[in-house]
Formats: structure tokens, sequence, C-alpha cells
């Protein structure tokens, strides 16, 4: 029963974050977004005992991808 729960609120949160990136209108904000975004991804993997695509999850998206994308926002500003 509490994986459940941690599953479907987890999951919630993720698709709240990915609507919220797609709606705001700052593109700094967007990328901050995405970086929790896939930190909540990585906290439901680690919740189903799965730590190694966890740690892949922040060490390449989040960290990253995420990172790139922040430096392309200020250096076009």
């Amino acid at each position: 029963m509490a994986e459940a729960i941690t599953f479907y609120t987890l999951a919630a949160f993720i698709l709240g974050l990915a609507v919220m990136v797609v709606t705001v209108k700052n593109t700094l904000y967007s990328a901050l977004l995405l970086a929790a975004d896939f930190l909540f991804v990585a906290l439901l993997y680690a919740s189903m005992n799965n730590l190694l695509l966890a740690v892949i999850q922040v060490m390449v998206y989040a960290a990253g991808i995420v990172l790139v994308y922040v430096f392309v926002v200020i250096l076009v500003n």
C-alpha cells in the first residue's frame, strides 16, 4: 500500500512539473523545472529499488543536459 501511495504521489509531481515546463514563459525557469522533473523521476526509480538507474538519471540528465541547456539560455540572452 505504501509503494502505491509513493508511486502515485511522485507521478503526480512529475506530471505537474512537466506541465509547468511547457507552460512557463521564462526559459530559465523552464530549465530549472525540467531539472526538478528529472530529480523526481530519479526518486521514482529509487523508490522502486533501482538505484543504478536513479544515479544514471541524476548524473546524465539532471546534471549534464540541463546544465548545458542553462548555459545556452544564459549565453543567448
